[in-house]
């Protein structure tokens, strides 16, 4: 049992953490990409400059998004908390999962 101040129990907070913020920022990159899709679909009356813009902040969030996923997976790939299933099949097998 590890104390509750010791560097992996913060580290594991932190990812916590991390793993929140990675999914909402990629909740709202999907919601307001699909609300400018939407958007540029149904206005017949921009002009190829605002629809330039549309599309350039489409591609940014679909950046952001991506950035947020990749991390968010890469997170929790490789994190190894205390209470998640690959720890306890590594405690239960000696080590070796």
């Amino acid at each position: 049992m590890r104390p509750p101040c010791s560097p992996s129990a913060a580290l594991i907070m932190n990812l916590g953490l991390l793993n929140k913020v990675c999914f909402a920022i990629a909740i709202v990159s999907i919601v307001a990409g699909a609300v400018q899709g939407l958007v540029m679909i149904w206005t017949s009356v921009l002009d190829d400059d605002s629809r330039e813009q549309l599309w350039r902040m489409i591609a940014a969030m679909s950046a952001v998004f991506l950035a947020s996923f990749a991390t968010l997976s890469v997170s929790c790939t490789y994190a190894d908390p205390v209470g998640s299933w690959g720890g306890e099949l590594r405690r239960k097998s000696g080590g070796q999962a």
